[in-house]
């Protein structure tokens, strides 16, 4: 009778099959294995072609706000992962599918109206070839009647780029030294009388203004910035700017309201 040949008997159990990707497991196993700011950074940058793919999927930009949120839940979702249930590249994709809401939450605050994209790109075309025809920088009133927009819509349109601020007329002198000549109100009296003294000056004058007070959507510079721009002298502009203000302090001598 043969002798009975036998097995050696297995000391535990069988270990279950991983569905961890092999180029992840390291930095996996690792922060598994005590997690921390360092451990989760390199899990991060490991797993980073995963999280690049679902922002182009899901979203199709490269928004820094997105790849950072996207970095925020990845790290989120990490403790959930079962390396027995599925690849961590299908587990990623399927957590990052919130990036989609995410996305379309951005787009609504960040986004410009398409009409203002374009009258902004009209406005844009209108102020490079009245510069190059005139040789400084066009008025409001001159880009109106060359672009067909109206003042009011080229007010709506710079304001998307520019902060704008109204309130006293700021005098530099050839000193280099600013002063105030005089307070002007920023009532709606006031407003409509500085309007009325904008349409009746001379396109450098309503230039003076608009960069003054910020009219029709424009930056408010200093004489200096003024001076550059127009390619006038500080003391140029600071005589424009007394006559100017004369006319602005004229409002209550033809004021019915006065």
């Amino acid at each position: 009778m043969a002798p009975l040949s036998l097995k050696p008997l297995s000391s535990g159990r069988a270990v279950s099959p991983t569905k961890l990707e092999p180029e992840y497991e390291p930095a996996f196993t690792a922060w598994q294995a005590s997690p921390s700011p360092q451990t989760s950074g390199e899990l991060l940058k490991a797993i980073r072609p995963e999280i690049d793919r679902a922002i182009h999927v899901y979203t199709g930009t490269k928004d820094p706000i997105l790849v950072s949120k996207a970095r925020s839940i990845a790290l989120g979702a990490l403790p959930r992962y079962d390396a027995k249930q599925s690849k961590l590249g299908t587990f990623m994709m399927n957590q990052l599918q919130s990036l989609k809401r995410v996305a379309r939450q951005q787009q609504q605050i960040v986004n410009i109206p398409e009409r203002v994209q374009l009258d902004s790109q009209a406005l844009n075309r209108s102020t490079a070839e009245l510069t190059e025809q005139l040789g400084r920088e066009p008025s409001a009133a001159e880009l109106a009647r060359h672009s067909g927009l109206s003042l009011k819509r080229i007010t709506h349109v710079r304001k998307f780029r520019y902060p704008v601020s109204e309130g006293q007329m700021t005098t530099i002198g050839d000193d280099g030294e600013e002063s105030t000549p005089g307070a002007v109100s920023t009532g709606e009296q006031s407003k409509v009388w500085r309007e009325i003294v904008y349409l009746d000056a001379d396109p450098i004058s309503q230039k003076i203004l608009e960069w003054s007070f910020g009219m029709h959507g424009s930056p408010v510079l200093s004489n200096q910035a003024i001076a550059i721009k127009l390619r006038l002298s500080p003391g140029a502009v600071s005589q424009r700017k007394a006559n100017i203000q004369r006319m602005l302090d004229s409002e209550q001598e033809v004021s019915p309201y006065g």
